[in-house]
């Protein structure tokens, strides 16, 4: 979370969870509401295709359910970002992920 905020992102919820699944973290920047998965693998590369078609479709449900039950960000634009995170510590940013 401490990238994500170096970044200009303020965090809104982690580990956020309903009944359509959960996501990482949720965060705002720039009008923008922002619901990234965080996965880790050896390479940056594996930990990006850990996110498939059926977990992207599960993030969209949650956010969807985050801005219904949040009305303060009804005027937001909405995304989904991966955060990659490699050996060593490697990061890859992915913004606006759309599988």
């Amino acid at each position: 979370m401490v990238f994500l905020r170096a970044k200009g992102y303020r965090i809104l919820r982690h580990r956020y969870k309903c009944k359509q699944g959960e996501v990482d973290i949720i965060c705002e920047k720039r009008h923008a509401v922002v619901f990234i998965e965080v996965k880790y693998r050896s390479t940056l590369d594996q930990a990006l295709f850990a996110v498939d078609k059926q977990k992207y479709n599960r993030i969209q449900k949650v956010a969807l359910h985050f801005i219904k039950t949040n009305p303060q960000y009804h005027n937001c634009n909405l995304r989904v970002d991966i955060v990659a995170i490699g050996r060593f510590f490697s990061i890859s940013h992915q913004k606006n992920v759309i599988l």
